[in-house]
């Protein structure tokens, strides 16, 4: 299993788009996300080869790797691929500076996972053929990006992500791609209508600002449960934040 390195200090800072991990009294509604993601993904992995496409600041990595045979986690900036270094270290864990579209592995992996990655890249289609290439015919492709029900402009866009997609978005892309696959969701624990009110209202951007260790922030997340993730196969498109897709890599598809 990796070991978590704690005492070292971060060197870098989170920004929304690179989790860092929480630590002790600190909130982050993303990082819990993210992280269940992961953790669904374990059952996955299990005495696998495993590629993380796009492993951010490497705790999810290290998670797979207390499953799996081996994880190759690969990241385009070489400045979270040193905090990745740092940071954890396993036996069965390698972290590489490489970009994700152009991947050198034909057949490598049993698994590849890549989460909240596609929304960022102008070509979809081109990374999951990709994707399909680094991993056995036969194995798993599991990918999760934002459910993105409304497409969003102006102060509510995100300048960092370009390929933003719904439910049926994301269902259309993969049926381009693979005869086999499944849908599911991450959603709030529990319904909460006063956090459905302030997702709604300027009160949820101004909470972002606030740091982790806040008061306010810690007080907020107790009232509104903010941190409660369950994982969601029905309804998905409608109460969804995440979406999870898992996918067989049967060849039957090329877009």
């Amino acid at each position: 299993m990796a070991e978590h390195r704690e005492q070292l200090p971060p060197l870098l800072h989170d920004t929304g788009e690179r989790t860092i991990p929480t630590q002790q009294g600190e909130v982050s509604v993303v990082f819990a996300r993210h992280t269940l993601t992961y953790e669904y993904a374990l059952r996955f992995v299990e005495g696998r080869t495993v590629l993380d496409a796009g492993c951010g600041t490497g705790y999810g990595s290290a998670l797979l790797a207390s499953r799996a045979r081996r994880v190759c986690a690969i990241d385009l900036s070489n400045e979270a691929i040193e905090y990745c270094r740092r940071q954890y270290a396993a036996p069965n864990l390698e972290f590489l500076q490489m970009d994700v579209t152009q991947l050198p592995f034909r057949h490598a992996f049993d698994v590849a996972v890549s989460f909240q990655v596609i929304e960022h890249l102008p070509d979809p289609d081109a990374f999951l053929r990709t994707l399909k290439h680094a991993v056995h015919p036969g194995g798993s492709i599991v990918l999760a990006t934002p459910n993105v029900r409304v497409p969003r402009s102006g102060d509510a866009s995100n300048p960092f992500h370009c390929s933003e997609m719904s439910y049926a978005g994301l269902h259309a892309l993969l049926s381009r791609h693979f005869a086999s696959f499944q849908i599911s969701g991450i959603a709030h624990a529990r319904q909460n209508a006063l956090r459905a009110f302030v997702y709604r209202s300027p009160l949820y951007a101004l909470g972002k600002r606030l740091r982790r260790g806040s008061v306010v922030k810690k007080l907020a997340n107790k009232t509104l449960d903010m941190t409660s993730f369950r994982i969601i196969t029905e309804r998905v498109a409608e109460e969804a934040l995440d979406l999870i897709a898992v996918c067989t890599n049967d060849g039957s598809r090329a877009a």
